[in-house]
């Protein structure tokens, strides 16, 4: 059981660091081509759909347990 349980705990944390990985690749790029400005543009993105998609989940599923 416990092997479950870490073995869903890597994956769940695999998939943010992947998605990190990503936006660090964006905004690398976006350095690259546009400076600090848009490596900031990216980050704040990035930071902001962050923080919208919890709440956008929690809104989507929360009728499941109005009862």
């Amino acid at each position: 059981m416990w092997f479950l349980i870490r073995l869903i705990a890597a994956l769940i944390l695999g998939v943010i660091e992947l998605i990190l990985f990503i936006v660090q690749i964006i905004a690398a790029i976006a350095f690259t081509l546009g400076g600090t400005a848009a490596m900031h543009l990216v980050y704040g993105l990035a930071s902001l759909v962050g923080l919208l998609f919890p709440g956008g989940v929690f809104y989507l599923i929360s009728p499941i347990f109005e009862a």
